[in-house]
């Protein structure tokens, strides 16, 4: 079930390139990601008045940087990306690159092993980027 959640997770980001592209084109990135996240935010807001989990000073720090560095930031690159390159190269490269950098991250800040699996996935993931990249 969980591949189903990421598949449809999925099928709705697809539609934010096709949305971005067609009534966001010319518009600037900061105010379509700034936009979209406030309106984003409107719906999650009485959703949190449900979750009875207790959060700690910490975690609200966690949650500023994650929020800065994890959403905002990227989004904003990602809508100008989106609004300057075809729909198709947007999507694939940031699907062929996002399991690379994820190997990154894991393998300096999670301590995770370098497998050969993993190595070799990295790899295909390299030239699947330089195939779609090619004119």
């Amino acid at each position: 079930m969980s591949i189903l959640y990421v598949i449809i997770a999925d099928i709705l980001w697809a539609g934010e390139i096709i949305f971005t592209k067609k009534y966001f084109a010319g518009r600037s990135p900061v105010l379509v990601a700034a936009f979209a996240s406030f309106f984003a935010t409107l719906i999650y807001l009485p959703i949190l008045t449900t979750v009875k989990e207790k959060i700690s000073p910490r975690d609200i720090i966690l949650f500023i940087i994650m929020g800065v560095f994890v959403y905002v930031i990227p989004q904003i690159f990602y809508v100008k990306g989106i609004q300057e390159t075809k729909s198709a190269m947007a999507v694939s490269l940031a699907s062929l690159t996002i399991p690379i950098f994820t190997s990154l991250f894991s393998i300096l800040i999670l301590k995770e092993a370098i497998t050969l699996k993993l190595v070799m996935g990295s790899i295909l993931v390299a030239v699947g980027f330089v195939v779609v990249s090619m004119p």
